[in-house]
C-alpha cells in the first residue's frame, strides 16, 4: 500500500500598515524602534507617520517610513493618513488645543476603522460613572490633568477598538538634565513614582498595533518600583562614580525647565513634576505583573537606562557611536 503525502500550506500573517504620530519624540521614537525591531524579526508591517515638517522626520529617522505631510488639526489630512491603516499609534502633542486635535484623531480612526492605540492617563477600574466620579476627584486635585483625563475617556469609549497604556513618569525625563546631572545635581522633583522605561512602553505598543487579538482596554504600564528624587541621584551617582546630589528646589527647577522647554510643553512638565513632588505613588505588584505578562520579561530596571545612557554618551565622545537619534531611527 502506499502512502501519499500531502502538502500542508503555511498559513502566512497578512502585512499591517501602521500609523505613528510624533515620531522626532521620546515616545514616537521608542514605538517606531519597537515596530523595526518587530519588522527585523519577521512580522509584515508598512509603517506610515503624518508630520507638519518631513524633513524634521528624515533627519530622525533612517529607515523606511512613508511621511505623510500635514497637520494634526487637518480633518482631511488626518482621514487621508489613516486610510487603509489599521492600527495608528496617538501621543497627544503639547498644544493648546490638544482636546480637539485628539477628537479629529479619534474621529478618523473611526470613520476609517483604525485601532487607535493611545498614551494617557486614565482613571481607570469600574464603570463609567464610577470612572467619571474618579476623574471629578483627580480634577479637583490636580485641575492641570483635566483635559488630559478628558481625551482618555473620549478615547476609550470610542468606537476605535482603542487601547490605552498609562505609564506614570518616564526614565527618559531625566534626558532633558543630563548636562545637570553630569555636573552633579538632580533636579527632578520626585516624592516617590513609579518609574518606566520608554523603550518598554514602545514595546508594548508595537505589539498593540500588530496583534489584532490584543484585547481594548486601559492598561497601566510600569517599571519595577518607584523611585524617589534622592534615590534616582544615588543611582545616577553609583553609575557615574561621582557624587550626584538631589535638588528639591522648586524655583530653581522651573528656572532649569524654562532653558529648556517652553509653551504648553513648559506647562505641562512643571504642573506634571509639581504633583509629583507633592504625592507619593507607590508600585502595584498587580500592575508589574501585569505589564510583565505584556513585555514577556520584566520590565528594565532604572539602573539599566541610566547605564545604557552612561555607556551610549561615552561612546558617543569617543566617537565610536552613533547617537541617541540615529539609533532609534
Amino acid at each position: 500500500m502506499t502512502k501519499t503525502k500531502t502538502k500542508t500550506k503555511t498559513k502566512t500573517k497578512a502585512a499591517r500598515t501602521v500609523l505613528v504620530t510624533g515620531v522626532t519624540g521620546t515616545v514616537g521614537r521608542e514605538v517606531l524602534r519597537a515596530l523595526f525591531d518587530r519588522r527585523a524579526s519577521g512580522d509584515e508591517v508598512n509603517i506610515r507617520t503624518l508630520a507638519r515638517d518631513p524633513k524634521r522626520v528624515a533627519a530622525a529617522v533612517s529607515r523606511e517610513v512613508d511621511v505623510i505631510h500635514g497637520d494634526l488639526g487637518d480633518t482631511a489630512t488626518v482621514q487621508r493618513a489613516l486610510e487603509g491603516v489599521d492600527a495608528a499609534f496617538y501621543v497627544s502633542p503639547h498644544e493648546r488645543n490638544e482636546q480637539q486635535l485628539a477628537r479629529t484623531f479619534v474621529g478618523a480612526c473611526e470613520r476609517c476603522g483604525t485601532r487607535i492605540v493611545y498614551v494617557g492617563v486614565h482613571a481607570d477600574g469600574g464603570n463609567r460613572l464610577v470612572r467619571l466620579l474618579k476623574r471629578l476627584a483627580f480634577a479637583v486635585m490636580f485641575p492641570h490633568y483635566r483635559p488630559k483625563f478628558r481625551m482618555s475617556e473620549d478615547v476609550r469609549v470610542s468606537a476605535a477598538n482603542a487601547v490605552i497604556l498609562m505609564p506614570s513618569n518616564f526614565y527618559q525625563n531625566d534626558d532633558m538634565v543630563r548636562d545637570r546631572i553630569e555636573a552633579g545635581t538632580y533636579p527632578l522633583p520626585l516624592r516617590r513614582v513609579n518609574r518606566v522605561d520608554v523603550r518598554d512602553l514602545g514595546a508594548i505598543a508595537a505589539r498593540a498595533l500588530l496583534d489584532p487579538d490584543f484585547r481594548a482596554g486601559a492598561y497601566p504600564i510600569v517599571g519595577p518600583a518607584s523611585l524617589s528624587g534622592e534615590e534616582s541621584a544615588a543611582t545616577w551617582s553609583k553609575v557615574l562614580g561621582r557624587p550626584v546630589r538631589y535638588d528639591d528646589d522648586d524655583a530653581r527647577f522651573v528656572a532649569t525647565m524654562r532653558e529648556r522647554l517652553d509653551g504648553k510643553k513648559l506647562d505641562d512638565i512643571v504642573a506634571s513634576f509639581r504633583v509629583l513632588r507633592r504625592f507619593d505613588l507607590p508600585t502595584s505588584a498587580a500592575e508589574v505583573a501585569a505589564t510583565t505578562a505584556l513585555l514577556g520579561r520584566a520590565p528594565r530596571a532604572y539602573e539599566e537606562y541610566v547605564r545604557d545612557h552612561a555607556m551610549a554618551a561615552s561612546a558617543s565622545a569617543s566617537g565610536s557611536g552613533a547617537s541617541s537619534i540615529r539609533a532609534a531611527g
